[in-house]
């Protein structure tokens, strides 16, 4: 009785240990927005603007699930203009923003974003991006704007809603929808969970195993 009492302790811990939260950070480098010209060259929902600024990082073990992104020193006038993409190990893609104040006619916001760190995390209890006037650093929620949910494959997903994502690359595309403006983004980090390593979860349910043992 004893023994099946504990194989069974045991296998709860394995079990609790292979859903725990990981914390871990992939990160990317930035560049200038767009990455040549000053933009445009897209057909609002139909074709993407040529010359996005994309930049990539990869992580080495399994994602389990996707916290946040952040934008660092991202600087750019008429914010508007921008649409910024995370596209994930299997290739889906997922808006994080998309034109602040844009209404389908003119150009959206003109206001700019102001040197710094912008945070986007999903929908809730953060602010969007304003669609009038300039944004200062800090954390908003992901806003999705017009964009069609999947249209030329890109979806309103909130971050924490990406699915189970294998080892592999990360990216973060920023289109420039208009011409006429520009700036520039030093990098990216992308805050997520990992899945934890099938030999570790072992690993952790024998500890606990041997600690009832010894408790015992």
């Amino acid at each position: 009785m004893m023994t099946r009492t504990l194989i069974g302790i045991a296998g709860l811990a394995i079990a609790a240990s292979a859903s725990a939260n990981i914390p871990a950070q992939i990160t990317g480098g930035g560049g200038v927005i767009p990455a040549s010209g000053t933009g445009g060259g897209g057909v609002w929902q139909s074709v993407l603007p040529t010359d996005p600024t994309v930049t990539s990082g990869s992580s080495q073990i399994g994602v389990k699930s996707v916290k946040a992104l952040t934008l660092h020193g991202l600087t750019h006038t008429w914010s508007g203009d921008l649409q910024v993409v995370l596209t994930a190990p299997d290739g889906s893609r997922h808006n994080i923003f998309v034109r602040p104040g844009f209404t389908g006619i003119g150009f959206g916001n003109s206001g700019d974003f102001n040197f710094g760190d912008y945070t986007f995390v999903s929908p809730g209890a953060n602010p969007e991006l304003a669609a009038a006037g300039a944004h200062n650093p800090g954390t908003y929620s992901q806003s999705f704007g017009l964009w069609t949910n999947g249209n030329l494959g890109i979806s309103n997903t909130p971050l924490s809603a990406i699915s189970a994502q294998s080892a592999g690359v990360w990216s973060v595309a920023i289109y420039d929808w208009a011409g006429g403006d520009s700036g520039n983004f030093t990098g990216w980090t992308l805050d997520v969970n990992l899945i934890p390593a099938p030999g570790a979860a072992a690993m952790l349910g024998l500890a606990g195993l041997a600690g009832i043992r010894r408790r015992r």
